[in-house]
């Protein structure tokens, strides 16, 4: 049931082109999917798309997942939400506050390029960075990521690298 090639969704670049916006949640078995455009270095996210994401993690959902181009939050790396923009930065703090409160169970970004699993700065999201398929501007070999979301509602992150 979780596989997420059923709606089209086949990587994140193609969400906007299925949902014909940039950003849209859906609920699947239980399961809440966020998707967040948060691309635009100068402006961050949309007043739109805030919105939706708020209502979305008020949810009674019995897992929450929130992908999105930039993390707003990397332990070891400044190439995260904001920091091209002030403006875009107190976002991306709020952003990662958000999750925190509303308990999202799960964040993931791509736009690092390299696969990484940590916490944010209180312990209660998992973020996970995916690494890139291409070899450029790729500090890791070629990768995908499969996510796995089980019955009980936990989920794993697998990451393949390509040979």
């Amino acid at each position: 049931g979780w596989d997420s090639r059923e709606k089209g969704l086949d990587n994140m670049a193609n969400f906007s082109e299925f949902c014909g916006r940039s950003h849209q949640a859906f609920e699947k078995e239980g399961g809440e999917f966020i998707l967040v455009d948060n691309s635009d270095l100068y402006k961050g996210i949309s007043e739109e798309n805030w919105q939706e994401l708020t209502t979305a993690l008020d949810s009674d959902a019995k897992l929450r997942l929130v992908f999105a181009h930039k993390t707003p939050f990397h332990p070891d790396s400044a190439h995260i939400m904001g920091s091209d923009s002030p403006a875009v930065a107190k976002q991306a703090q709020e952003f990662l506050n958000l999750l925190e409160v509303k308990k999202a169970d799960g964040f993931f970004s791509g736009d690092i390029h390299f696969f990484a699993r940590f916490n944010s700065p209180d312990s209660s999201v998992r973020i996970t960075t995916i690494g890139a398929v291409a070899s450029e501007r790729n500090f890791q070999g070629p990768r995908f990521s499969i996510l796995k979301v089980y019955d009980d509602y936990s989920f794993d992150v697998e990451d393949l690298e390509i040979q």
